[in-house]
């Protein structure tokens, strides 16, 4: 850490070193006020530079490699910045071969004690939380003109402002209202083609209505299946699980039991639309956790879980309640009838795959 911060400031110290170089080739033989008042601070923020204990000055003599020429006083000739700079940028370039040269060697240190560092290295970039969804808005043209420079399109909900793409490539538009187009030149347009608009959408509930019209029929494949297709998995439930003795009630998770899941989870878990980090979860007041408990329990216990949001879409509170609710029921199961009954039901099959 110590080599890093010197790393810094030495970077720092050869700017200022290379702009006093440039300071002193300036072209006027005599330089005016500013200039040399300039020149005066940019030499003196070089002695007090930080990083040089004593002094820029005092560590300079003491440099094995000092060309000549020693930063005492402002310099006058120019050769001498010159040389200054020029030793200066051979230390900062040993001190970097030097840096490099420990952090390969702790690199292969690492990567020979762990080989899950090496699948780190080569693996895909993690992606970004979606806080925007592109979507394209889709018409059709219904009819061009003779000259080819004006067209018709339906439905007419294309934006007049912004790009619009066409099977033939982008359009170049002189004018755009609501179903008509007018080009600079004509593009070969023909009746029939598609044209498309991507439009960005940034608000959560137009991202929320993008992403469930894209994963809705993935996860929703069960709704419409007749109650026959579940026959066998209830079969196999009533015929293996023993009747339970007692009532199976559910208390609603606490604070204590949620924080607990936050922080399970790994630091890298994706943070969901309303960007809550789990750092964020965890610094929480205790009267704010138990309010957000209280609004996840009060969320779980709603009949109709097709307001719920799919799992991709669910912020991490959320998350966090549902993986404690499992937990709950596993353990509550298991009490019931025994860890191998409550292994045996969380492995049990159903004919619906494809649920």
């Amino acid at each position: 850490m110590g080599e890093k911060i010197t790393h810094t400031k030495w970077s720092r110290q050869l700017r200022r070193l290379q702009s006093m170089s440039g300071l002193m080739h300036s072209k006027t033989t005599c330089p005016p006020p500013t200039v040399a008042k300039e020149r005066q601070e940019l030499w003196q923020s070089i002695k007090d530079a930080a990083g040089f204990p004593g002094g820029f000055a005092n560590v300079w003599k003491h440099w094995a490699n000092i060309g000549e020429g020693s930063p005492l006083h402002l310099p006058r000739q120019v050769d001498i910045v010159d040389k200054i700079f020029k030793d200066f940028k051979s230390e900062f370039l040993q001190l970097e071969k030097t840096l490099i040269q420990a952090r390969c060697k702790h690199a292969k240190e690492v990567r020979s004690k762990n080989n899950n560092a090496i699948y780190r290295d080569v693996a895909q970039p993690r992606s970004l939380p979606v806080s925007t969804v592109v979507a394209d808005t889709n018409a059709i043209v219904s009819e061009v003109s003779v000259d080819g420079l004006t067209l018709k399109y339906a439905p007419a909900d294309l934006q007049t402002v912004g790009p619009v793409n066409s099977t033939r490539g982008p359009l170049e538009i002189h004018t755009h209202e609501p179903g008509k187009i007018v080009l600079h030149a004509p593009q070969s347009i023909e009746p029939g083609d598609h044209l498309s608009q991507p439009k960005m959408l940034g608000d959560l509930p137009d991202v929320f209505e993008a992403f469930q019209g894209l994963w809705e029929p993935m996860w929703n494949k069960h709704a419409n299946k007749p109650v026959e297709e579940w026959s066998p998995i209830l079969q196999e439930i009533q015929a293996t699980v023993p009747q339970p003795t007692q009532p199976m009630t559910l208390e609603p998770i606490t604070a204590h039991q949620w924080l607990k899941a936050v922080q399970a989870k790994p630091d890298k878990s994706a943070v969901g639309p309303d960007g809550a980090h789990k750092r964020d979860l965890l610094h929480m007041p205790q009267g704010l956790v138990q309010q957000l408990v209280d609004c996840i329990s009060e969320l779980a216990s709603v009949p109709n879980r097709s307001l719920r949001k799919p799992t991709c879409l669910t912020c991490p509170p959320h998350r966090c309640g549902e993986t404690s609710q499992s937990r709950l029921s596993m353990l509550t199961i298991s009490t019931m009838h025994g860890q191998g009954q409550s292994q045996m039901l969380a492995n049990v099959s159903t004919p619906c795959q494809d649920t």
